[in-house]
């Protein structure tokens, strides 16, 4: 019978053969991955391959065949998502940068002695930096990646520029008592923004929020100022962002305790609760400072978004809490 030549199956379906070695290869890897066992390599080629096949190939092929298996069976969100996702399977995630500091490639390596570094585009096309946000729609923001994929401090502490073009996000906690039916029901419908955690025999309600800086007066340039300076001036800007949104919502929360968490894991949840669009200015010495209105927009803004999040909670404590008004345009 032909190579090519389709076969009948167990269900007398047509099962193609074409490439039947190749693919039994990358089956190989794949078991060899996920328990653990070494590839047979002579000095030159792999024993379980055709004389001419080298040990990058065969890696190759090995990473292909469990990215495959992991994009086919994980919604992958986030590239910081696909990095752990990854590494739970045996597989390293490194970036490659240009000359101005820009990610312009992503590289694989098994986690073994051998492994060795090999680019998105010779696995396979859809795991080069492009494709994977574009074709599979996985999403990269610095501020929430670099620090997953080894670049600078990660979320907790991103630079004005990142925050600026992309946010950040942030995981915020509001302690509540043993939920009532209202709050399940809440969070059962919204599960892709909000949740329940437990700790210490507390429980929490979990979501993320994120911050948009808008620089009505400032000018930022990429490479406008030493790195550290604009560091220290987005730190104590963050700073004052982050006590100004906890004191608020502590106030709408009343006694349910509300708290930011600067290092939880975003990913968790696929889509942002709460939104704040932050106006920024400059005072005469150039450290960013906040807009004279930016406490009676933040209120505005989580009042709209979060409203009925906070009522809810708040009657979760006490039957006869008020309701929080929601603003509307």
């Amino acid at each position: 019978m032909s190579e090519n030549r389709p076969e009948l199956g167990a269900n007398f379906q047509l099962v193609p053969t074409s490439n039947d070695y190749r693919k039994g290869m990358n089956v190989a890897r794949v078991i060899e991955a996920e328990y653990g066992l070494s590839t047979p390599v002579s000095k030159d080629f792999s024993k379980e391959t055709k004389p001419g096949f080298d040990p990058a190939k065969d890696q190759r092929r090995m990473i292909r065949g469990i990215a495959n298996d992991i994009i086919k069976n994980n919604n992958i969100r986030t590239m910081s998502n696909l990095v752990n996702l990854f590494a739970s399977r045996g597989i390293q995630i490194g970036v490659v940068e240009n000359k101005e500091g820009e990610i312009s490639g992503i590289t694989y390596r098994l986690d073994r002695p051998e492994g060795i570094w090999v680019s998105g585009a010779s696995v396979f096309n859809k795991l080069t930096w492009p494709r994977l946000q574009r074709e599979l729609g996985i999403s990269y923001v610095p501020s929430r990646d670099d620090h997953t994929l080894g670049r600078g401090m990660g979320m907790s502490n991103p630079d004005a520029t990142s925050v600026k073009n992309d946010g950040a996000l942030f995981r915020a906690y509001v302690k509540i008592k043993a939920p009532s039916e209202e709050l399940y029901t809440y969070v059962r419908k919204r599960k892709q923004s909000v949740g329940f955690h437990r700790e210490d025999k507390s429980i929490y309600l979990g979501f993320n929020f994120g911050t948009n800086l808008s620089f009505s007066s400032i000018k930022l340039k990429r490479h406008e100022v030493e790195v550290e300076q604009e560091k220290r001036r987005f730190e104590a800007l963050l700073k004052l962002i982050l006590k100004m949104v906890k004191d608020i919502n502590q106030t709408f929360f009343g006694k349910c305790f509300f708290h930011i968490d600067l290092q939880a894991d975003t990913s968790e949840y696929m889509k942002t609760a709460l939104r704040l669009n932050i106006p920024v200015g400059a005072d005469a010495a150039g450290e960013y400072v906040l807009e004279k209105d930016c406490e009676s927009q933040i209120q505005a803004q989580i009042k709209k978004q979060i409203g009925n999040l906070v009522s809810t909670c708040l009657r979760n404590e006490r039957s006869n809490a008020p309701a929080i008004e929601l603003w509307t345009k």
